[in-house]
């Protein structure tokens, strides 16, 4: 029993390091991306879809610190979709939902609508590939 109890920590050591060449190799996939901003001192990315469309909200040097705008990230581009905005979430479709003016809404095609919701502020927090939307 002491011989396994001395051997514990040397299979533990063994199994980690057959780990890290993975992890590392990993870690050699990914690359960052500076998405700028919409003219403001910040940008804030909610959500990624599988074509690398990115949505999020950024101030505007216009009224810094006052609110912020919804944009979409596309092709190297970032759109405005809003004021007073943050858009949370795209499909594959490349629709957006978020919360413009305290309202749920969904963007596509460049244009926003608002969700039929009957109360004073909602927000839709999640679209998936079929448009089903979810918020409150």
């Amino acid at each position: 029993m002491n011989s396994l109890a001395s051997a514990l920590p040397r299979l533990f050591a063994a199994g980690i390091l057959c780990l890290l060449p993975g992890v590392m190799h990993a870690a050699d996939r990914y690359a960052v991306t500076d998405l700028g901003t919409l003219g403001g001192s910040f940008s804030f990315a909610s959500n990624i879809n599988a074509d690398g469309d990115v949505v999020g909200y950024s101030t505007i040097a216009q009224y810094e610190g006052y609110w912020t705008n919804a944009f979409l990230y596309d092709n190297g581009n970032i759109y405005n979709i809003g004021q007073y905005s943050k858009a949370t979430d795209i499909n594959s479709q490349g629709k957006v939902v978020g919360t413009s003016f305290g309202q749920a809404f969904v963007y596509e095609n460049g244009s926003i609508s608002y969700l039929p919701i009957q109360a004073s502020e909602s927000v839709a927090t999640g679209i998936n590939d079929s448009g089903q939307i979810i918020g409150w």
